[in-house]
């Protein structure tokens, strides 16, 4: 389920400004406050503008697509901005008539139907984030909406990361950076590397 302080009205969300967050465990925040998430950074004060924060735990690439495709849908007209932080691109979505649920390209302990495994193509990491992307990118300019998003190696030793959890959930600090990235996408502010020129 999404992280809300407030139900997702589809009426009342089409007589406001939105901004709409996608991703996984690290958008929806796990092990913090509301307030130290990402999504809250976005957009800063702004009280004219509403930030839906869609980041489902466990999510896939394929999620994120699936879950943009609906809110589009429903609320399109009303949103000025997606930004989507994507997963880890070895996630994908798995449905049977039997299960359902996300795999891990790396680990097949979690498909329970050893059946299926032929019909999955594990070495496929970038293609399946490739499709997703392609996918996201293009119903967002069918609709003129801007979108912002990123891939993020969070398993690089050299990126300074901040945990909040053993799962490797993003901490405060990382949830931060993340953000501030994000606000300057949404309002067209100099990234530090653009303002390092």
């Amino acid at each position: 389920s999404y992280r809300s302080d407030f139900d997702y009205n589809v009426d009342d969300l089409l007589k406001r400004e939105v901004i709409v967050c996608l991703g996984d465990t690290d958008t929806f925040g796990m092990a913090l406050k509301k307030e130290d998430t990402w999504v809250e950074y976005v957009l800063q004060n702004n009280p004219d503008k509403v930030v839906l924060n869609c980041g489902i735990i466990g999510a896939a690439p394929d999620t994120v697509a699936r879950v943009m495709v609906g809110i589009v849908n429903a609320i399109g007209p009303a949103i000025k901005g997606i930004c989507i932080l994507w997963p880890h691109t070895n996630r994908r979505e798995f449905v049977s008539k039997l299960f359902t649920g996300v795999v891990g390209g790396s680990n097949r302990v979690y498909v329970p139907f050893e059946d299926y495994w032929d019909f999955i193509d594990w070495k496929s990491d970038n293609h399946n984030y490739f499709k997703n992307k392609h996918l996201v990118t293009n119903l967002a300019k069918a609709h003129g909406i801007p979108l912002f998003d990123l891939l993020i190696n969070r398993f690089d030793d050299k990126v300074p990361f901040d945990y909040g959890t053993k799962f490797y959930a993003l901490g405060k600090k990382s949830h931060a950076a993340l953000g501030r990235y994000f606000h300057k996408k949404i309002n067209g502010l100099p990234s530090l590397y653009e303002e390092k020129k």
